[in-house]
């Protein structure tokens, strides 16, 4: 990600010229950033948790919702697209945005190499802001691997799955787990050198 304007902008002013752009954009302290596309691998993984998390919730208060759902802190001025939301209802909106959803109960980002550093450190830290997040995944594009940090009180609680043999507890909002032979799917994964 790379800042798209070298000035400080109001969330008004973003969400104005958010609405009008062919690309879309993030909010951070002020500074426009231009979201970057995905590789083939972060495409496929996205599409296999969306499928499983739309069968599995399928009759639960909660949904899916892609990449294109906007989800923001509006008292931080922090505005994002997370890779996958969960919603639970009563869903709520940014006053000033209908189309900026305020508490996501679930966040999932798919690690690119570009964004990697920024969705483990600094997004985490906006996202932990959330009051009504509960989970949020870091799922690798370059090996099976799933990181999970759950809320537990006032401490977010990490835990690590890795392999195809492994699957991921959705405590959140269901008592439902992902296994990462089927979040993998189809997923051409690069060799990696044996240690």
């Amino acid at each position: 990600m790379s800042a798209a304007e070298d000035r400080s902008i109001s969330p008004a002013e973003y969400l104005a010229f958010e609405r009008d752009s062919p690309i879309r954009h993030e909010l951070v302290n002020g500074r426009l950033y231009a979201m970057a596309g995905a590789s083939r691998a972060h495409n496929q993984i996205t599409a296999n948790l969306t499928g499983l998390l739309w069968a599995a919730l399928r009759t639960s208060p909660c949904q899916p919702i892609g990449s294109d759902q906007r989800v923001g802190i509006p008292t931080l001025g922090f505005y994002t697209y997370p890779d996958l939301s969960i919603a639970c209802a009563p869903e709520e909106f940014d006053p000033e945005d209908p189309n900026t959803l305020v508490n996501p109960a679930v966040l999932i980002e798919v690690l690119s190499p570009s964004t990697e550093a920024y969705d483990r450190g600094a997004k985490f830290g906006h996202y932990r802001r959330i009051t009504s997040l509960r989970e949020y995944w870091v799922v690798s594009s370059d090996r099976m691997r799933v990181e999970r940090f759950e809320r537990r009180a006032e401490e977010w609680v990490f835990q690590e799955f890795e392999g195809p043999d492994a699957a991921v507890p959705l405590d959140a909002v269901a008592e439902i787990t992902l296994s990462l032979a089927e979040i993998y799917a189809r997923v051409e994964l690069p060799e990696r050198p044996e240690r």
